[in-house]
């Protein structure tokens, strides 16, 4: 999409510096794809601890653990199984 903007040359300057990009066009699309990226993880994050499917970090860990023990055993067949749920 075609769209004509008035960007600070001083903040222009900054992004095409930073960005390592040599035309501004890619540097304004690296920017913006990066803010947005920087969002959803911002969204991520808030949600972290608050989803009762996820396991706790406690779950995790011994998740780990079993799975250290049984590496090379193919008789669990699930996370749910491997955790004794």
């Amino acid at each position: 999409m075609k769209t004509t903007i008035d960007i600070p040359e001083k903040i222009l300057s900054e992004v095409l510096l930073y960005s390592k990009m040599k035309s501004k066009k890619d540097a304004i699309i690296t920017a913006m794809e990066e803010y947005v990226q920087k969002k959803k993880m911002e969204k991520f994050a808030s949600k972290l601890g608050t989803l009762e499917n996820l396991i706790s970090n406690s779950e995790l860990q011994k998740l780990k653990r079993k799975a250290n023990i049984y590496h090379n055993d193919s008789d669990f067949t699930s996370m749910h199984e491997l955790l004794g749920k």
